[in-house]
């Protein structure tokens, strides 16, 4: 498994039982902003999601979960966006 996907399968993890991913956008954010509550940090999260979109994976295949791959990707393009470059 790329070092990306372990990274983004934990942060897809948190989205496991989450209906509607705008109400979670702000607790993913803070997550991902501050590496509160998850193993990796701040930056290796950032570049592992850079990586996932960049790849041609479908993402919604890397764990057991709802969400499409289209859906996770406009959901992780949010968050790239409100992240400091």
């Amino acid at each position: 498994m790329d070092g990306w996907k372990g990274v983004v399968a934990v942060i897809m993890y948190t989205l496991i039982f989450v209906k509607d991913l705008d109400a979670q956008f702000p607790k993913t954010l803070y997550m991902i902003e501050t590496g509160e509550g998850i193993a990796f940090g701040p930056e290796e999260m950032k570049r592992a999601i850079e990586a996932a979109l960049a790849s041609r994976d479908d993402l919604s295949e890397l764990l057991d979960q709802p969400h499409s791959d289209g859906a996770l990707r406009s959901y992780f393009a949010k968050i790239l966006m409100h992240l400091p470059h």
